[in-house]
């Protein structure tokens, strides 16, 4: 059995940055060679979303050696600004920006994994994210003195897993089981670009929106998602959340399909990443329009970052990126977490929608409100970070327990399509 008094997490060296950029490659290069690979990640460390302290690597060490280079596994975490609404008793409702971290990179290298330092390291983070006063707990004994680097002002972390639901799930605040980040929001809504039949280039006025377009428009949608947040949480009297995409939170998603000349000139696959309609567009509360970034190792899939539009304006938007796909090559579109009243909509044009089994995204809340009882909005693509790994596979069981436990679903109707290998485990379990 592991010892973990004698380890603790630290915030990586310049060399320890490096070495875990090393290892991850392995797993995320996708086709850039090593020298590549380092080059995009020193290029994005200054970018916005990453520079002033935003980007920080941890890794899990001996304290009697922090500084080694052969550490037992590294993940990121990258400070994001976030909203938080509360709905109040006396009908008021308090809109809040708060701090909160998005948490990337989790990998332990095959000759240090069976041995539970990843679990451990996930553990140890939420004591360095979270304040005190959100433990039920003092700091574990057993695992010796709390890590010395403290952020200590994280209102909710989010992940985004590849491993399932429970690896993330069990790595709480203490030794026990369970309490850690609840996967929430799988739904994932496509269309096959080939199978849509067409139906001519619309007429519609738009705006292909180019990454410095992207920005402004962002900006805008940042303030509008703070007036839908405090709308639904009125409404609903429910405790909301979102992260915001401005602050480079959406270029991060341009950013990162990064590639290189042969002399290390980065370049990118595309200098158009979203449309906006141009009708009423000189009114803010008008504005409709979709971003996209392309799947990572895959540029044949457009995944919608974000979307905002209306029942009239939606099919307009589809036909533009429809438009967009068939021209650039594009087989497959994406959507997270399309919006209730554009579900039925969806299906009329051609769209599925189903619970994916991978980038679960993952919440840990810090407040005195369990999971359960607030409500993340806007969980789209736009807030991922790259995948998470430890080595292994989500299972089939895993992602049945998945779809059993997301079918609090608000729409009971909505069709959830599970894989063809997994139906005899399915009918086993009924």
């Amino acid at each position: 059995m592991t010892d973990f008094s004698s380890i603790s997490l630290f915030p990586a060296t310049p060399q320890q940055v490096t070495e875990s950029r090393k290892r991850t490659s392995v797993q995320w290069a996708k086709g850039l060679t090593l020298e590549q690979y380092l080059e995009r990640d020193r290029v994005m460390d200054n970018y916005e979303h990453a520079a002033d302290g935003k980007l920080i690597t941890w890794v899990l060490a001996p304290r009697s050696d922090p500084m080694t280079l052969d550490f037992m596994c590294a993940c990121e975490t990258f400070r994001r600004t976030g909203v938080i609404v509360r709905p109040a008793a006396d009908g008021s409702v308090q809109v809040e920006e708060v701090p909160c971290y998005g948490i990337a990179s989790v990998f332990t290298p095959a000759s240090k994994r069976g041995k539970g330092y990843a679990g451990q390291m996930m553990r140890l983070l939420h004591w360095i994210l979270a304040p005190t006063s959100s433990f039920a707990t003092d700091f574990p004994g057993e695992w010796g003195s709390p890590p010395v680097a403290r952020l200590q002002d994280a209102r909710f972390s989010i992940l985004y897993s590849d491993v399932g639901s429970e690896f993330y799930h069990n790595s709480g605040p203490t030794p026990n089981k369970g309490h850690g980040w609840v996967a929430t929001g799988m739904e994932n809504t496509s269309w096959n670009v080939d199978n849509i039949q067409s139906q001519g280039r619309s007429e519609e006025r738009c705006r292909w929106l180019r990454q410095e377009d992207a920005v402004r428009v962002w900006e805008q949608d940042a303030e509008l998602l703070k007036q839908d947040a405090r709308s639904y949480a009125d409404k609903t009297h429910t405790i909301v959340f979102s992260l915001l995409p401005n602050q480079s939170v959406g270029v991060f998603t341009i950013q990162r399909l990064m590639t290189f000349t042969s002399d290390l000139v980065p370049t990118l696959p595309s200098d158009i990443w979203g449309v906006q309609l141009l009708d009423n567009c000189e009114q803010q509360e008008s504005l409709a329009f979709a971003t996209w970034t392309l799947e990572s190792g895959n540029p044949k899939i457009m995944v919608l970052t974000r979307l905002r539009t209306t029942r009239s304006s939606f099919t307009v938007l589809l036909k533009k990126l429809m438009e967009r796909a068939k021209d650039t090559g594009i087989e497959t579109i994406e959507c997270w977490n399309l919006p209730e009243q554009l579900r039925d909509m969806a299906m009329e044009l051609g769209g599925r929608t189903f619970l994916r089994d991978d980038h679960l995204s993952s919440v840990k809340w810090y407040g005195p409100e369990t999971e359960d009882t607030v409500r993340w909005l806007f969980n789209e693509k736009c807030e991922r970070h790259i995948g998470q790994t430890i080595g292994r596979n989500v299972s089939d069981l895993d992602y049945i327990k998945l779809c059993i436990r997301t079918q609090r679903l608000k729409d009971p109707h909505m069709p959830v399509l599970l894989r063809s290998s997994s139906i005899s485990d399915v009918l086993q379990s009924l």
